[in-house]
């Protein structure tokens, strides 16, 4: 029965009716969703936009900006650190022009990206034909993914929703433009749909891949009620204009690119085994994200829901319960068709570092932040068969059934908080250790020389795994330029297993980034207590050996709690 048959007179049946509407969205529904999303937002992150800081390259693009010059010596700057993403070039110095070193409005900018990529997944899932209701508790789910959540916390890595956001709206344009009456409409929209493309990938080539195998959307779109081979000839037009956009910037992205490959740390091959691996992990938690669940009974018991919703729907075949039937296939297509996304998002890392892999936590989450909508959609997709299992035959099944996923979105979504609110303790740790190194480096150190570099030894790099304090050569040095606002500085955190080695002319670091190469003479060389706050400038091999054996090295992180 559709949905208009199982509305009775009744208020709060009505209202179940309206939520599972399948209705093309308006404007005023996509306005009250922001405000809710923008609520939900707010509620989870808000805090983090008061008590976060810079962490990492943020304290870079900081310096960075602030002392190139004008903003044409700024984008000059970014064209040599960055030219492989050529929209990154100018998105970067200008959010740091507007914003400064305002740290909490880049906090602030995070969260709203966030909100305007879960509002475009909103429309998009909502043009695909879901209906209100599980359009928005799948978006509300992937906002607070707490497998994704850096790019809430961490200002640099922001970018990746503006990412997705225009993918997003790019394909909800491209969808409706298989559905327009005219091929002159047909055309326009998918120009505009391919706008947005070249600009999200020119941003970021994050959703590469995602938008190469959107064909697969243009098909099944393009089938409805014209027939599979019709569809995929409507399809492949657009699929080649999307190849030959995309396929561009990412020619050009892979020949100036200077990252790590994964030919550089093991090899596609194993990197691919290990974004399976790793996903599959992903996959499960999200499914179930209370405590340490084995990936193995998880994802078992999902498929065995699945496999019982696809069996069912092939036997009610025979009593003519097409209803039921077609919601079985509907979400165990949908199951299916979120995995897949989720692969795919991920398969752009195939060719990066080991590091850029789906289980690496803090800085490296970033990694799930595409895939984190097609997780959300199989997960839910699962509490629908499961419902409509449940529930088919009672009256007004559909109802029970939306009703019983939204259950299961609730329970989701108090077990993501529950994990989001954990890395929102580690990042707020990390931002009271950053101004204990600042208050301690400005008390030893009031004037420091111009061209010296500062060495903070007794802190740890890390407050948690993935969640920096000072823990790179760029961030402590970024941040001790903005702090004296004085370009000629620099700054280097001394943790871990790094010992100083003093030399006949200077000192140096032996570990990560460091070793003779970055050798500072006597001098220039400042050592920072910052337990004790206070500094020492040895002159001399003298003084720079009994030095070495009086500043502790920082442990490599906080101890856990």
């Amino acid at each position: 029965m559709s949905v208009a048959q199982v509305t009775a007179r009744t208020p709060r049946v009505e209202f179940a009716a309206r939520a599972l509407t399948r209705a093309r969205p308006s404007l005023r529904e996509l306005l009250i969703a922001l405000v809710i999303f923008a609520v939900a937002g707010v509620a989870v992150f808000g805090s983090h936009v008061v008590d976060g800081s810079f962490y990492y390259d943020d304290w870079a693009n900081s310096a960075r900006t602030h002392f190139a010059g004008d903003f044409g010596a700024q984008l000059s700057s970014y064209w040599d650190l960055t030219r492989w993403r050529p929209l990154l070039v100018v998105y970067v110095p200008a959010l740091n022009s507007i914003f400064g070193t305002h740290q909490h409005l880049f906090l602030a900018w995070s969260l709203l990206t966030a909100i305007l990529a879960t509002t475009a997944l909103f429309a998009l899932l909502r043009t695909l034909g879901f209906e209100r209701l599980h359009a928005g508790l799948i978006s509300l789910l992937t906002l607070v993914f707490p497998f994704a959540d850096v790019t809430k916390f961490w200002a640099t890595s922001s970018v990746t929703q503006v990412v997705i956001a225009l993918y997003f709206i790019g394909l909800t344009v491209a969808v409706r433009g298989i559905d327009a009456p005219t091929r002159r409409s047909r055309v326009r929209h998918h120009a505009v749909a391919l706008a947005f493309y070249a600009a999200s990938v020119a941003l970021y080539e994050t959703a590469a891949t995602v938008i190469l195998a959107s064909v697969l959307v243009y098909w099944w779109r393009a089938s409805r009620g014209a027939g599979w081979r019709t569809g995929l000839r409507r399809a492949l037009p657009r699929f080649g204009a999307d190849v030959v956009v995309v396929g561009a910037l990412l020619v050009w992205n892979i020949s100036q690119s200077q990252i790590t490959s994964s030919s550089e740390s093991g090899g596609i091959l194993e990197h691919v085994r290990l974004i399976l691996d790793q996903g599959w992990r992903i996959i499960a938690s999200a499914a179930l994200p209370f405590g340490t669940p084995r990936t193995a009974t998880v994802l078992v018991a999902a498929a065995a829901i699945l496999a019982a919703g696809a069996l069912v729907a092939v036997l009610l075949r025979r009593v003519a319960d097409d209803d039921a039937r077609r919601e079985l296939w509907r979400w165990t297509a949908t199951a299916g068709a979120g995995v897949l996304f989720a692969f795919v998002a991920w398969g752009v890392f195939a060719p990066a570092a080991a590091y850029y892999s789906p289980a690496t936590i803090g800085l490296g989450n970033r990694v799930n932040a595409v895939a984190a909508a097609g997780i959300v959609v199989a997960v839910y997709a699962v509490a629908m068969v499961a419902g409509t299992l449940v529930f088919r035959g009672l009256p007004r099944w559909r109802i029970w059934a939306a009703g019983l996923a939204a259950v299961a979105a609730i329970a989701l979504g108090i077990g993501y908080i529950q994990r989001v609110d954990d890395d929102k303790t580690a990042w707020a740790a990390a931002t009271r250790e950053q101004l204990h190194v600042e208050r301690a480096v400005r008390q030893a150190v009031p004037r420091p020389p111009r061209g010296a570099t500062l060495f903070t030894f007794g802190e740890p790099g890390w407050a948690a795994s993935g969640v920096p304090i000072f823990a790179a050569t760029w961030d402590l040095q970024g941040a001790v330029r903005v702090l004296y606002d004085d370009r000629t500085l620099d700054g280097q955190p001394v943790f871990g297993q790094m010992s100083m080695v003093c030399t006949a002319k200077g000192l140096y670091f032996n570990g990560p980034g460091y070793g003779p190469a970055s050798a500072r003479p006597y001098g220039l060389a400042v050592l920072v207590d910052v337990p004790a706050g206070t500094a020492v400038r040895p002159m001399n091999r003298g003084q720079c050996q009994r030095a070495a054996g009086q500043y502790p090295v920082g442990p490599y992180a906080l101890p856990a709690t």
